[in-house]
């Protein structure tokens, strides 16, 4: 079976990325070596996407863009680079713990706030 190959149009259908922050990502060195077509049209793998989804894991937790290039490059020096791309990982994973806690604190102040107006 042959893997799949997406145009722009499905790659910002399948991650809703426009056109611009798919560019920017290119240029940026987060999505580095997409292939083209003769016609210059990007043609994006299923690798490419599978990063792409990591990518706004990644943003979704707050991790800069200059950190998830850091790891991209690091990723591109292949295997001997894989204690350094867990330790970023195992970092921003200690952020998403902290907000988190953040998070639970401020969710459960605001429950018994709820819980104050319904007992009025």
């Amino acid at each position: 079976m042959k893997a799949p190959v997406y145009s722009l149009g499905g790659i910002k259908s399948e991650t809703g990325l426009s056109d611009d922050t798919l560019r920017y990502y290119e240029k940026a060195g987060i999505l580095p070596g997409i292939a083209r077509l003769p016609n210059g049209h990007r043609q994006y793998s299923q690798h490419d996407l599978d990063w792409l989804q990591f990518v706004l894991c990644l943003r979704s937790t707050g991790m800069p863009l200059k950190e998830i290039r850091t790891y991209r490059e690091l990723m591109e020096k292949g295997d001997s680079t894989v204690m350094e791309r867990k330790v970023l990982l195992l970092s921003q994973k200690e952020k998403i713990l902290c907000e988190l806690e953040t998070l639970q604190g401020a969710l459960s102040r605001i429950n018994h706030k709820i819980e104050y107006y319904d007992s009025l």
